[in-house]
């Protein structure tokens, strides 16, 4: 209470508003929960690690340092990837929300500013935050006893996981300002941050290495140091190697003052947030007068427009009749881009140019005949099909739920499978564009010689079957609850409970009974570990040549110098039924809980 009153200068009561809010949710709680519980394993696995290492040196004492500087590593990287995650989730409805309850209008009646709006909305979440983020400050301090950790690295990596934090939140923030649904504005906010931190610095690097030639090596710590200046994600980098290998870095980088990021960073969050104040003073202004149920009304008369004048004329051609299932036939003709044709085609021509970029400059560099590059880029487009499989199949049902068109829907002649296909579908086909990218990369290449053609068919099991289950799963939670945001925060934790989360529970676990190969045969059911093994067995001009039954998968099982081909066809053809299986059980779940919790 003290805090918000000092600020009311500043935020009005917006901010005391959303702090009572938040302290009466329980998820805020669970969060703080489920954030302690995910960093411990983690720690638990570079402890046992150091441990195991430790005890095999004379001196163990000494090793202590070394196994607090691996912990400190740990825990800085999980709150800066963390953090960001939950600031992008925590403001993508901040004011997406008070627009589409239409209250944002009736704000702006009062004396509160837009500016106070934005301050307030952005601040309350920054709170939450600030106390998850604290949870893993008394882990810092207690770890510094093993010595070897100074607080100037716990304090600059404080420093710039707040900095990113905030942009990252002003960037959700803005776009839940022109986004209606949450779920838009996550994605969004995650594909704008992986342009920004990793795939511009990707190509500025490939670039600048085809224009400097020779004298790359001479030019890169000037290039270096622009890149940690505006890119969090290589400062921290940086500087977490100078922490491990003091000195690593003194020829890469130059010159660089980490508080100089974090005022860079500053920067642009004041300038984002200056963008979102006058935006939403402009759509506040809008929804009070009513325009912007007009100008909506208006769009809707002008596409019906020319529709009327044809109808006049030839009535039987403007009509549309519905063949098939109706939610099916609905969903196939739902645009992939929202924004009409031109953001379709604006789309479509940056995706063109980044690929022929992409392609020109690795063709330039002989690496298209490798493996590592077309694992790298199927890994890449996979990660991306199945993120946008995990969100969007989250948000199938909520949408209707919050649109309040679900109950209409249930109340027509279709069954509850019908509705859960057409979802399905509907799921699938908005995520076609990733994967039209990615087969129409490896057909191209298969033709080329680059890749064998069982890729194909082995690469398509492990593509079906994660995309079933995580279809069914997203399914089941946009089902069972009502919220998008939720729906979608549940099905992300799944696919990191299954990927991520038990691969490291595992890996404990047979560490401590020494059975390692427990955890190599979890491992071969990971769909990105089964892609690796798969493109490097069949990917390059040497493996695309090699009769199919020559063909090598090395999965590095104990005991085990290598699978056939067929072994390996097997191996994936039970993983991707069993993925099936479970996808299906969910999706049953789901028609369950369909005609369930309606409102």
């Amino acid at each position: 209470m003290n805090f918000a009153a000092g600020l009311d200068w500043l935020t009005g009561p917006i901010l005391d508003k959303e702090l009572r809010v938040s302290s009466r949710r329980r998820r805020n709680y669970w969060l703080r929960f489920v954030y302690i519980a995910l960093l411990m394993i983690p720690l638990a696995v570079v402890f046992q690690e150091s441990v195991r290492s430790s005890s095999r040196q004379a001196n163990s004492v000494a090793r202590l340092s070394e196994a607090g500087l691996a912990l400190t590593a740990t825990i800085v990287w999980f709150q800066f990837i963390a953090a960001q995650l939950i600031a992008c989730v925590m403001l993508s409805t901040s004011i997406s929300d008070e627009i589409s309850h239409r209250t944002l209008g009736v704000l702006m009646t009062t004396p509160i500013r837009s500016f106070q709006i934005v301050i307030g909305k952005l601040l309350s979440k920054l709170c939450q935050l600030l106390l998850i983020i604290g949870i893993s400050l008394p882990l810092l301090a207690i770890i510094r006893v093993f010595g070897g950790v100074p607080w100037g690295f716990v304090w600059m990596s404080l420093c710039i996981t707040l900095t990113a934090t905030l942009f990252a939140g002003t960037v959700s923030l803005l776009f839940s300002v022109w986004g209606r649904h949450a779920y838009g504005v996550i994605v969004r906010t995650v594909v704008t941050l992986g342009v920004l931190y990793l795939l511009l610095p990707m190509i500025a690097l490939m670039g600048l290495q085809q224009l400097a030639g020779s004298n790359a090596p001479a030019n890169m710590p000037g290039v270096v140091t622009i890149m940690v200046l505006v890119n969090p994600l290589v400062a921290l980098q940086m500087q977490t190697v100078e922490l491990l290998s003091p000195g690593a870095t003194a020829g890469v980088v130059g010159s660089f003052n980490w508080w100089s990021h974090c005022c860079f960073m500053l920067g642009l969050s004041a300038v984002l947030l200056s963008v979102a104040i006058l935006t939403v003073r402009r759509v506040a202004l809008r929804e009070i007068t009513g325009q912007l149920i007009l100008d909506r009304k208006k769009e809707r008369r002008n596409k019906t427009k020319t529709k009327k004048e044809t109808s006049q004329t030839s009535p039987r051609r403007d009509l549309r009749p519905v063949r098939g299932a109706p939610v099916i036939w609905k969903e196939l003709r739902t645009p992939f881009i929202k924004g009409g044709r031109r953001t379709e085609v604006i789309a479509l021509i940056i995706t063109i140019l980044t690929l022929i970029l992409i392609y020109g400059i690795n063709a330039r560099q002989g690496h298209l005949r490798e493996d590592f590059f077309h694992t790298t880029f199927v890994i890449i487009l996979l990660a991306m099909g199945l993120v946008s499989t995990v969100i969007l199949s989250a948000t199938m049902i909520t949408r209707e739920k919050e649109a309040q068109s679900w109950p209409i829907l249930l109340t027509t002649p279709l069954t509850d499978a019908q509705i859960l296909m057409g979802k399905a579908v509907g799921c699938f086909r908005r995520g076609l564009p990733i994967w039209i990218i990615l087969a129409g990369h490896l057909m191209v290449f298969v033709v080329i010689g680059y890749i064998h053609p069982l890729a194909l068919i082995q690469l398509a099991l492990i593509m079906s079957g994660a995309v079933f289950l995580m279809t069914g799963t997203g399914l089941y939670f946009s089902a069972r609850f009502r919220k998008t945001t939720t729906a979608v925060v549940a099905n992300l934790a799944v696919a990191l409970f299954l990927w991520a989360i038990v691969p490291l529970m595992v890996g404990v676990l047979t560490d401590q009974r020494g059975r390692e190969e427990h955890l190599y045969y979890y491992v071969t059911s990971h769909p990105f570990v089964q892609t690796s093994v798969v493109i490097a067995a069949t990917g390059g001009q040497a493996n695309a040549r090699v009769n199919t039954a020559s063909l090598i998968y090395e999965w590095n099982l104990p005991n085990d110098a290598g699978r056939g081909p067929w072994a390996t066809t097997g191996l994936l053809l039970f993983n991707g039924t069993l993925y099936l299986g479970v996808g299906a059980f969910c999706a049953w779940r789901a028609t369950a809980r369909v005609r369930r919790d309606i409102f």
